[in-house]
């Protein structure tokens, strides 16, 4: 038996066949959200909050009666203009049953709720985010996008981009290590710190300076245990471009 279903969300609607293939649940940043055979689209309710703009992702197919090795693509409206276009596709992937990865959206992309399309189908790689599929299944999540850099693995003292890490082309200067003074970084443009933290084993008092005068511009106390933790100040930090800046406990 064909079935068939289409999208009421307000992206183009699509339609799919999951007569021999569906998509059975989806990851997105460690959060599941399961659904099975819909007969051929989906629309989750649950938005999916990331943690980072970089994120894991597995994919799980279903079938009725066999197995088929399935491609898979991922697209995301990443100006959160209302529609999906063909150069925001963000992943690909194919392969039987389980399947995972990882998403890499833009640096700079607008922090804020958006779309996510997830496309399997069989046969080819899906290319147009809008078409429907002859084998296969659509699902559509909504997903919260954090500030462009923010999450968990990098130096203490989170802080809004660009002065998340010293990756090459951050448009600050001095980011580097000191064991004797902490972290340390000179932003270019202005900015501001809204949280503090560190990567240690127990409860620590962590604190922002001014590094020439040794002012003390923020401190907020954080618990870890052996992982990255941070708590939000109580006001964030504007940054001056120029300064340098220390977080150290």
């Amino acid at each position: 038996m064909l079935t068939l279903a289409s999208t009421v969300s307000a992206y183009c609607p699509v339609s799919g066949n999951s007569e021999y293939e569906y998509i059975n649940a989806i990851t997105v940043d460690g959060a599941g959200y399961p659904s099975g055979d819909n007969g051929g689209f989906y629309s989750h309710p649950s938005p999916a909050t990331l943690s980072d703009i970089s994120f894991d992702v597995a994919l799980e197919a279903g079938y009725p009666s066999g197995q088929y090795s399935e491609w898979w693509a991922i697209w995301v409206d990443l100006d959160q203009s209302g529609t999906f276009e063909t150069s925001e596709r963000v992943f690909e992937t194919n392969g039987f049953g389980l399947v995972s990865g990882q998403v890499d959206l833009p640096p700079g992309t607008p922090e804020g709720q958006t779309g996510m399309r997830v496309v399997m189908q069989y046969g080819a790689s899906p290319s147009d985010p809008c078409a429907n599929v002859n084998w296969g299944e659509i699902e559509d999540l909504t997903v919260v996008i954090p500030q462009s850099g923010s999450g968990g693995g990098t130096p203490p003292g989170v802080v809004e981009m660009p002065w998340q890490s010293n990756a090459p082309g951050t448009p600050g200067t001095g980011m580097a290590w000191d064991y004797g003074m902490g972290y340390h970084f000179t932003p270019n443009t202005t900015g501001r710190v809204t949280a503090l933290g560190g990567f240690f084993d127990g409860t620590k008092l962590v604190r922002l300076y001014e590094r020439t005068t040794e002012t003390i511009l923020g401190e907020v106390m954080v618990s870890a245990s052996n992982t990255w933790s941070y708590v939000d100040l109580p006001q964030p930090i504007d940054l001056t471009p120029g300064t340098t800046y220390t977080v150290a406990v």
